[in-house]
């Protein structure tokens, strides 16, 4: 399902603005209403291949400019 740029600045600005979240991250969903943690953020080996693959999409971003 996919939402609109301005759908989705709402949904992360809820979860910015949310005066519970301040403490650090916290699994909300469009309305910044809590939900369940998704079983990868309970493994540390899980999170390292998530965050390793953030981090790659995110430097062939920067490198070209696109996402492919």
């Amino acid at each position: 399902m996919a939402i609109t740029p301005d759908e989705c600045g709402e949904w992360l600005m809820y979860g910015l603005l949310d005066p519970s979240t301040k403490t650090g991250a916290h699994f909300k969903n469009d309305k910044s209403e809590s939900v369940k943690v998704s079983p990868w953020a309970e493994k540390p080996d899980l999170r390292e291949k998530v965050w390793n693959m953030l981090v790659s999409t995110g430097e062939k971003i920067i490198a070209t400019g696109r996402v492919e």
